[in-house]
């Protein structure tokens, strides 16, 4: 038998090995997701298809399909929490720009997460504040909603200064030129004043 070289050697192994996921994990697909309806396993469901879907197109399509509709649907049903909250946290974690109209939807008024302890760090990350901070992960396909909502006039003040931390937070130049692109027209004061104090720490 001819010697088997060491790039041969990682390419079988590569094949092998992906092969082998794909094996294990395509077949949970459909079970994580109904697990994902339910409020009692939809946190551990979650969490499998978090990582299940950052390596396989499979799971990552039928969560693009999946969530829009689901983040929806749950919304305005409390006994939905669980699986709204991970609805959403899945689509930033997994910045799935599908949902950013839904999510567009549900941003005002401001949907805060039921366990949070309120402090000046966490309004400015923006970790009780699961819709916000999503559509912050999810970053660039979400700058036009974002300044969209900033430069609405008739939005009351306090979701268009969220809808500015938000382009902020984005830490993104494309973020940054939609800040300065209001502030040029912006005729609140407060407003005008926060942008102003966001951009000077970028």
């Amino acid at each position: 038998m001819g010697k088997i070289t060491p790039i041969f050697l990682a390419i079988i192994t590569s094949f092998t090995a992906n092969s082998f996921a794909f094996g294990q994990t395509a077949p949970e697909l459909p079970q994580l997701i109904t697990q994902l309806h339910d409020p009692v396993t939809s946190d551990e469901a979650s969490i499998k298809l978090k990582a299940l879907a950052a390596n396989n197109a499979d799971a990552r399509r039928d969560l693009v399909k999946e969530l829009p509709e689901l983040i929806s649907k749950t919304s305005q049903d409390s006994s939905q929490y669980n699986v709204w909250i991970n609805s959403v946290q899945l689509a930033g974690e997994l910045k799935i720009e599908e949902t950013i109209p839904v999510l567009v939807s549900l941003f005002d008024p401001a949907r805060y997460s039921r366990s949070a302890l309120s402090t000046m760090f966490s309004r400015a990350t923006f970790a009780n504040d699961p819709v916000a901070k999503t559509l912050v992960q999810i970053g660039k396909p979400a700058i036009g909603s974002m300044s969209g909502i900033l430069e609405n006039k008739g939005k009351d003040q306090y979701t268009r200064l969220r809808a500015a931390r938000v382009l902020h937070n984005m830490n993104l130049p494309e973020a940054d030129a939609a800040l300065v692109h209001d502030l040029q027209t912006e005729t609140d004061p407060r407003v005008r004043s926060f942008i102003a104090s966001l951009l000077q720490n970028h």
